[in-house]
């Protein structure tokens, strides 16, 4: 992995411990690094205070804009994909590390809720162009939390949001039962429904 030299080696290792390793107590943190167990505490607050990571009853997590931070530094691999199915709630694997990468000019911005995650991808607002534009493996990671978090829509199998084109079609980005999947993608059973009264 090449890490990128700007950042100093204890964060990297913190970022690195806490992505592979989530759950683990700071103690155990500290004990595998070659640093004083007060510098390591130190530094894990300052994470913590910058959203990198999260505590939770003694144990740290790292929140999605750690795990951005760890594909910034690092590149993405299945540790990464394995700690942001978690943090994400999605369970689709595939398209995770292109979502990740696309979310890194964003990291600053992020925080651990999904749907900020979703909206920096798609941008504010979200428009038709943005959803057509997705490649397979991602819009299924989009339509995931789209269904999870943003259920507006729930009719006919379908759970998740909808967007009206300039021609009038639907496009649908959520779960849909007929399709047995995560979609984002042209919906004609929705089209009856939702279709421009002037077409």
């Amino acid at each position: 992995m090449g890490w990128r030299k700007s950042v100093h080696p204890l964060r990297k290792e913190l970022i690195r411990a806490v992505v592979t390793s989530p759950g683990s107590s700071r103690y155990n943190i500290a004990r595998r690094l070659p640093y004083p167990n007060s510098t390591v505490y130190y530094e894990l607050s300052r994470l913590e205070q910058e959203r990198y990571i999260r505590v939770e009853n003694g144990l740290v997590y790292p929140t999605l804009k750690g795990i951005v931070e760890y594909v910034d530094l690092a590149g993405c691999d299945t540790t990464v994909v394995r700690a942001a199915v978690k943090v994400l709630g999605a369970d689709v694997h595939e398209g995770i590390c292109e979502f990740l990468e696309s979310l890194r000019p964003y990291k600053e911005r992020l925080d651990d809720n999904p749907l900020t995650a979703l909206f920096l991808f798609l941008g504010f607002p979200v428009t038709s162009d943005r959803v057509k534009k997705l490649s397979g493996e991602v819009a299924s990671v989009v339509a995931k939390l789209a269904a999870d978090g943003l259920p507006a829509v729930t009719f006919a199998g379908h759970r998740g949001i909808l967007f009206i084109d300039e021609d009038g079609f639907t496009w649908f980005v959520g779960y849909c039962e007929r399709c047995g999947g995560y979609v984002a993608d042209r919906c004609p059973l929705l089209e009856p429904y939702y279709h421009k009264s002037d077409k």
